[in-house]
């Protein structure tokens, strides 16, 4: 009999106060109290990580996207859920996408408020992705991100709000797939999906350097003792730098260390300015419209995969070049 696999990794959806009346991780079951009448499928759940996620390692990270991808290769399982803290779910959500081959749907929820909370959200936004990892339609979406009734891809899904129910969005428009209201779900066209990468655990020594008002090569310089396999620069605008910091990246060379730029803002990065194009003469990936964070673990993804700079830089390009025409 084929079922829904409910992957629990911990978060807010499962927290609760402690004496001093702070939230603390605890992982309880999270399917007593949720009426599961509507759906069509029986759930199982596995609980893989108890603690919120502002605490998990790559390491811990990855093996939730695991578990996920493991369910996927299941005969008998139809779809899978994933129940995650917000303050990283993005990421996670995002690195079992690089991996997930479209084959069944997976999607990642949670909840803004803790169980014990008036306005407790987590019922409904698990019942709202359940719904949708039923739907074999969803696999074609790849892994998404459902929250507070939005349907949102993996790739682009950030949180937006601290404290809104309505805590996550899309960076970029065509990020939004579609809506689960009352009268059902509604979805959109898929994005087109890339090549999946090879289940392995990221590079863990890849940087992410913010770029700010008045900022000097100093910090790169500091960021470079580190030794890093990888450095994704937060750029300001379109992908631009100061010029000293854009001056000391030229000074490198032919280092090992590999280098990307994502925006800060949506819209993505191009040589349109004068540091930008030096970057981009310098060999510094354009992370297309990826942000930060999700560029970072592409990149420890590309490293773990591939070191020779041109395969690794080809392989890059084709993954962020996928699905830039989509708006």
């Amino acid at each position: 009999m084929r079922y829904l696999q409910l992957i629990n990794a911990g978060g807010t959806i499962t927290s609760k106060s402690n004496d001093q009346g702070v939230l603390e991780g605890a992982g309880h079951s999270l399917l007593a109290g949720v009426n599961l009448d509507s759906l069509p499928l029986a759930v199982r759940e596995k609980t893989v990580y108890r603690g919120l996620s502002e605490d998990l390692s790559l390491n811990q990270a990855s093996a939730i996207a695991g578990a996920a991808l493991d369910a996927v290769h299941q005969d008998d399982v139809a779809g899978v859920v994933v129940t995650h803290g917000t303050d990283t779910l993005e990421e996670t959500a995002f690195l079992c996408d690089l991996s997930h081959d479209g084959g069944k749907p997976v999607v990642f929820t949670g909840a803004q408020r803790a169980p014990e909370h008036a306005g407790y959200d987590g019922h409904r936004n698990l019942l709202d992705a359940l719904h949708l990892a039923a739907m074999p339609d969803a696999a074609a979406h790849g892994v998404t991100v459902v929250f507070a009734g939005e349907i949102l891809a993996a790739r682009y899904a950030i949180k937006a709000n601290s404290a809104a129910l309505t805590a996550f969005t899309a960076r970029e428009p065509k990020g939004r797939l579609g809506r689960i209201t009352d009268r059902g779900i509604a979805l959109g066209r898929p994005l087109p999906r890339h090549t999946p990468w090879q289940r392995q655990l990221p590079a863990p020594d890849v940087l992410i350097l913010p770029i700010y008002l008045g900022a000097t090569a100093e910090l790169l310089k500091l960021a470079m003792t580190m030794r890093p396999s990888g450095l994704v620069l937060q750029t300001l605008g379109s992908g631009n730098v100061p010029a000293s910091i854009a001056e000391l990246i030229e000074a490198h060379g032919e280092s090992d260390v590999v280098f990307a730029s994502a925006s800060h803002c949506a819209g993505g990065v191009s040589p349109t300015y004068q540091s930008g194009a030096r970057l981009a003469e310098a060999g510094v990936i354009g992370g297309g419209d990826l942000d930060a964070r999700k560029l970072r673990l592409l990149l420890a993804c590309a490293l773990a995969e591939q070191r020779d700079p041109e395969q690794l830089k080809s392989r890059l390009e084709a993954y962020l070049l996928s699905t830039e025409k989509y708006y």
